[in-house]
């Protein structure tokens, strides 16, 4: 499949995050085409630099004293929690300390957090039913002379929409160095797997990706438009791996 294809397609996540969310129920015919995906092993000829995914969430009726739901939006632009990932913390807020309501931005590798926002829109909890949540978080590789390996990730949240805590165009960037030439670990699937809704599921219909940009180093783009669901979705999937389904499946 070349860069300039779509993929359209839905699939979800079905294990538990190390954070402690609990996601949406998986199909084993998804977990095969994932598992066939596999991951990137060296950096081909035009790596992939850019990765922007769209989060769509919306609420049942969120319970305004317990300060449910609370969710976390995870990007881990190469696949794996061993290199720097950003989370979205929703409804809730955890550095310096715990405190329910707000969001907040933070910045790990495995276990360790390197850096955090301070809360935007502090305690103010979810209260409207059915409000939609929505919003984009970036990872590109950019050249940096103020890096030790003269490349950083640059994590960017943008166009975020709320009933709760208002829009922003576009949230303050966290510049990361790192060794990385390429995200072709990237991996949605993982993504959605650490992400979810930590406490208060049933307030929350779902939770999901609905769409990812690649930008690789040559300036070609490739959109995917498959939902990949965090939480709650109802999933369908093809029944017959033929030709086409799994050059989709294997291509990214």
């Amino acid at each position: 499949m070349s860069h300039s294809e779509n993929a359209t397609n839905v699939r979800c996540g079905s294990s538990r995050s190390r954070h402690g969310s609990v996601t949406g129920a998986g199909l084993l015919i998804v977990a095969l085409l994932f598992q066939m995906s596999g991951r990137a092993e060296e950096v081909p000829n035009d790596p992939l630099v850019g990765i922007s995914t769209s989060w769509k969430i919306r609420l049942n009726t969120p319970n305004d004293k317990g300060s449910l739901p609370q969710m976390i939006a995870v990007l881990l632009p190469n696949g794996t929690l061993y290199d720097n990932y950003m989370i979205l913390e929703l409804n809730h807020t955890s550095f310096p300390t715990y405190s329910a309501g707000g969001m907040q931005l933070q910045i790990w590798n495995y276990d360790k957090e390197l850096t955090w926002s301070d809360p935007y829109s502090p305690g103010s909890r979810c209260r409207t039913t059915d409000e939609e949540i929505s919003f984009m978080i970036d990872a590109e590789i950019v050249q940096d002379t103020n890096s030790p390996t003269g490349r950083s990730v640059v994590f960017t949240v943008r166009e975020f929409r709320s009933t709760t805590w208002g829009e922003y165009d576009t949230l303050p960037s966290y510049r990361i160095p790192t060794k990385l030439q390429s995200f072709d670990g990237f991996s949605p699937a993982e993504c959605v797997s650490e992400s979810g809704v930590n406490v208060g599921g049933t307030e929350v219909e779902y939770m999901k990706i609905d769409s990812i940009k690649y930008r690789f180093a040559s300036g070609e783009t490739r959109d995917d438009s498959t939902d990949y669901c965090a939480h709650n979705c109802v999933c369908n999937a093809e029944t017959q791996l033929d030709g086409e389904t799994l050059e989709r499946a294997t291509s990214y």
